[in-house]
């Protein structure tokens, strides 16, 4: 493809992109893309709600930076069995083990009101 051409459709694809987010009732990605500026920029004040599944397998500084990229969504919820496995963390010195600690086990273990559903 020539250049030209690699410059138009990466410029529609990112109209492309603003399109639907902003378009969107819901949006599902990894925790990771939406606090990318390409993505945070056109969703920062139409956000009402962030859920975070599997909250017990996220490390707490990639939650932190997703509720902290959305400061206005009035909504946030953190899902998740902390019985499951934690996150994963390959380095393991002591600061590495402190952020194999989810966010959702810290603000548990400080009073947060978490609910359990079993069956």
């Amino acid at each position: 493809m020539e250049e030209g051409n690699k410059i138009n459709l990466k410029a529609e694809l990112t109209a492309a992109r603003g399109h639907v987010l902003i378009r969107a009732i819901a949006v599902v990605t990894t925790p990771s893309l939406p606090v990318q500026a390409k993505i945070s920029e056109i969703l920062d004040d139409k956000v009402d709600m962030i859920i975070v599944d599997e909250a017990s397998r996220i490390c707490e500084i990639d939650t932190v930076a997703l509720v902290g990229c959305y400061p206005n969504a009035p909504g946030k919820a953190l899902c998740g069995d902390p019985n499951q496995l934690a996150p994963i963390v390959l380095d393991q010195d002591s600061r590495a083990r402190q952020t194999a600690v989810p966010l959702q086990a810290c603000l548990t273990a400080n009073g947060t009101p978490a609910v359990m559903l079993t069956i």
